[in-house]
């Protein structure tokens, strides 16, 4: 994989697209292009080593960058790896920009069925958010790639659960007894409740609230209550199928 190096001061020289959360900032590397520069606190809290062979090994994996944004170079700092270049997506709207009942069929359909190409590269989102979804002309993207899990290398922040994931109904025995590619599949779901119905209240309350169809309702709610054997997919693109159809 190619690498790029700068100095501390010219990588402080660059623009700043965007912060990029408590991790890093996201800099304009060229109209196309921006570079996820970590701060370099973040080495005394995670294995850089880890999230670089990660970057590495995504950066191989044989993905459209329009399912996950693929790392592209390495970027050095003073001779020590501290970021990459990536694809800049549609000035990084995300999809909590979209309101619209039929687009948001439409985007998580899409969504569901990129994750089961993610999950087939041995890879696991793990940090699944509205945030860390982008929109391009109506098509999502999976972003925050470096923090994802890929083959044998362990996802940053592992034991980490974020105020969506906690809307889950008993979600640590979600994690104990399912497989993680379940887990990621069961965060989407959370995720597009929430799109689906912003109003306040419970998981459950959104989705019963919400425009979908009762069977969807229904069947939402066996895998919200489901502890043991979650298999998310086993009716979800059917379900998506259906929904659309009738919002046509």
């Amino acid at each position: 994989m190619e690498e790029i190096n700068y100095t501390r001061d010219e990588l402080n020289k660059l623009e700043i697209f965007n912060k990029g959360g408590f991790e890093g900032r996201i800099l304009v590397y060229s109209d196309q292009l921006l570079i996820k520069a970590f701060e370099p606190y973040l080495k005394e809290i995670l294995d850089f080593e880890n999230k670089k062979l990660k970057i590495i090994r995504l950066n191989e994996k044989n993905i459209n960058g329009m399912v996950l944004v693929k790392p592209q170079t390495l970027v050095n700092v003073d001779g020590k790896f501290e970021g990459y270049v990536m694809q800049k997506i549609n000035e990084g709207k995300t999809i909590d920009s979209f309101h619209d009942f039929k687009i948001l069929l439409n985007l998580y359909q899409k969504l569901f069925e990129k994750m089961e190409i993610i999950h087939d590269n041995n890879i696991i989102i793990g940090d699944v958010k509205h945030a860390n979804i982008v929109v391009e002309e109506l098509e999502p993207v999976f972003i925050d790639v470096d923090s994802m899990a890929v083959d044998e290398l362990e996802m940053d922040h592992k034991q980490l659960i974020t105020g969506l994931t906690k809307t889950i109904p008993n979600i640590y025995n979600k994690y104990k007894n399912n497989d993680e590619k379940e887990i990621d599949k069961l965060k989407l779901l959370s995720c597009f409740i929430h799109s689906i119905n912003q109003n306040r209240g419970t998981i459950y309350q959104r989705l019963t609230e919400s425009d979908l169809s009762q069977t969807f309702k229904n069947e939402a709610v066996k895998i919200l209550e489901t502890d043991y054997n979650l298999n998310v997919s086993k009716n979800i693109h059917q379900l998506f199928e259906d929904e659309l159809r009738k919002a046509r």
